[in-house]
C-alpha cells in the first residue's frame, strides 16, 4: 500500500484513479464513459479490499474539482464518510486517524458545496520524434560534471536504430502516443562535426554491462533516449548529419533491443553515459581526441 499521508490523494491508488480519469476525459470521454471505464478496468481488482473506498474518494474528488461530479459517484463516497468505513486502516495511529476524520468531512463539505464549472479538456499533449531510423545525429558533450573532463565539447556520433511508440493510455487504444528513440553510439569523437561518411569506417560501442533481476548480466548496446519536448531538445548541440534507409529495413544483431536490455536517458543524464561507453576504447583520450 503506497500511503504517504492522510490527505485523499495521498495514496498511489488514488493518483492512479485521478491521473486515469484526468486522462480519459482528455481523449474525448465523457464523465460517464470515464466512470464505466474505470469500473470495469479498476475496480475489479480493489472491490472488497481497502483500497475500494479509496477509489471512490479519489473518483469523487476528481470528477468535483473537473466540474463532473455525478449523483451516484457522490453518493457512494459521501456514504463511505458517513458509515466511517475508510477509517479501519487509520485505526493503529490515532495522530493520523484524528486528521483523516477531518480530511473526510472537507471532502463532505466539497462534494455537497458548488462544483466549479466544467472546462473543456484540451486534448493530450505528445512528443514526437523530429527524427527517422537511420538518421545520424552529431551530438556535442556539454555537461561540465561528466566523470571524464577530456570529453568536454567533443563531437559524438548517434545512430537512431528504432523509434517506441508509448501510448498515452496503456491500458486503451488511442490515437496519441508519446515516442522516444532508441540510438547507437560510434566509437568516435571529435572537436568538429564530420562528414557522414566517417561511420563506413567506424564499428557501434558497447554501452556497458548491467546486472537484469532474473536474467543476470547483460550487454547494454543501445540506450533509449526520452525528450519531453521541443523546447527542451532545443538547448542541447544535437543535429541530423545523415540517412542510411537500410536501418529501417531491420534493426542489425550488434543490437539488443529487448526492453530490459537497455536504459533510459534524457538529454541530462546521457553525457555520462556516453562518455563513460567511450573511455573504455579511448583511455587516454586526454592525451589528444580521435578524429
Amino acid at each position: 500500500m503506497g500511503v504517504w499521508g492522510p490527505a485523499i490523494l495521498s495514496d498511489d491508488v488514488a493518483c492512479d484513479i485521478r491521473d486515469e480519469y484526468h486522462a480519459l476525459l482528455m481523449i474525448g470521454k465523457t464523465s460517464e464513459e470515464a466512470t464505466q471505464y474505470l469500473l470495469e478496468t479498476d475496480y475489479p481488482e480493489i472491490q472488497g479490499t481497502e483500497d475500494e473506498t479509496v477509489f471512490w474518494l479519489a473518483l469523487a474528488l476528481s470528477q468535483w474539482k473537473k466540474g463532473r461530479l455525478l449523483p451516484e459517484v457522490k453518493q457512494q463516497a459521501i456514504a463511505i464518510i458517513d458509515a466511517g468505513t475508510d477509517l479501519e486502516r487509520w485505526q493503529q495511529d490515532e495522530k493520523l486517524l484524528k486528521k483523516r476524520i477531518t480530511v473526510l468531512q472537507k471532502l463532505k463539505d466539497t462534494l455537497n458545496s458548488p462544483m466549479p464549472a466544467a472546462k473543456k479538456m484540451r486534448p493530450p499533449s505528445v512528443w514526437h520524434s523530429p527524427w527517422a531510423v537511420g538518421d545520424l545525429l552529431a551530438y556535442q558533450i556539454t555537461n561540465p560534471t561528466i566523470l571524464y573532463p577530456e570529453f568536454l565539447h567533443k563531437y559524438v556520433l548517434l545512430r537512431v536504430i528504432k523509434i517506441r511508440k508509448i501510448p498515452f493510455l496503456s491500458s486503451m487504444d488511442t490515437p496519441w502516443h508519446d515516442e522516444s528513440i532508441l540510438v547507437g553510439l560510434y566509437q568516435w569523437y571529435g572537436d568538429e562535426i564530420p562528414n557522414a561518411d566517417i561511420v563506413n569506417q567506424l564499428e557501434y560501442a558497447v554501452i556497458g554491462e548491467n546486472d537484469v533481476i532474473f536474467r543476470g548480466k547483460c550487454t547494454e548496446t543501445c540506450m533509449e533516449l526520452c525528450i519531453y519536448s521541443n523546447r527542451e531538445l532545443k538547448q542541447y548541440p544535437i543535429q541530423c548529419i545523415g540517412q542510411d534507409a537500410s536501418y529501417q529495413k531491420g534493426i542489425s544483431p550488434f543490437f539488443h533491443t529487448n526492453y530490459w536490455e537497455y536504459g533510459l536517458h534524457t538529454l541530462i543524464s546521457l553525457d555520462h553515459t556516453i562518455c563513460s561507453a567511450l573511455h573504455r576504447y579511448f583511455p587516454e583520450a586526454g592525451q589528444g581526441n580521435k578524429d
